[in-house]
């Protein structure tokens, strides 16, 4: 158990819960670019990635706090995030998925102006979208991106997609990007 906002440095892969009594935010330092241990976030709580290297995280999250993905390095998930049905926010740098559905189907996604949320050629499934960054959907063909509910595009009427440039100036230039709904 982590008490109190400050720097905690750790050779090797953490444990990090955040119980919902206590709901100060959170900051690690953490030694190393690959990064293990499974996080449990309770409701009113944070778990904060604020740094400007690029690392791997494979633990997994579960709970109803919030993660949030500051600085402006990489944070790239790579496990079952499955259980974690909390608010993720991308305020600074990228999140991206390091393997398919690593993004919560059941979280709420925002991405601020700056920011990207990266598909990495994986396809991910998720709650909702609200949107004023960039969505990064480059790479394997056939891969998507599920939103189950609203997508909102803040700031401009269409948002910033990162593809294939070619993709992007057809998008732009001369065919409407179609959103497909449907009631399975």
């Amino acid at each position: 158990m982590c008490d109190g906002e400050g720097w905690r440095r750790h050779a090797d892969p953490f444990r990090h819960v955040a119980a919902g009594l206590d709901r100060r935010p959170r900051r690690h330092h953490l030694g190393g670019r690959a990064l293990g241990g499974d996080v449990s976030i309770g409701a009113g709580a944070s778990f904060t990635f604020d740094q400007t290297a690029n690392v791997s995280y494979a633990g997994a999250l579960s709970g109803t706090g919030d993660f949030v993905k500051d600085g402006l390095g990489t944070v790239v998930l790579t496990s079952d995030n499955s259980a974690f049905a909390g608010a993720t926010s991308v305020n600074g740098g990228t999140l991206a998925a390091g393997a398919a559905n690593t993004f919560s189907s059941a979280s709420q996604f925002s991405v601020a102006a700056g920011a990207t949320l990266d598909l990495a050629g994986t396809s991910q499934a998720i709650v909702g979208l609200t949107n004023a960054g960039t969505v990064g959907i480059a790479g394997s063909l056939g891969s998507k991106l599920t939103v189950s509910g609203d997508y909102v595009a803040e700031g401009r009427y269409c948002p910033h997609l990162a593809a294939d440039p070619m993709l992007t100036q057809e998008i732009s230039r001369r065919r409407p990007l179609k959103i497909y709904h449907s009631h399975e």
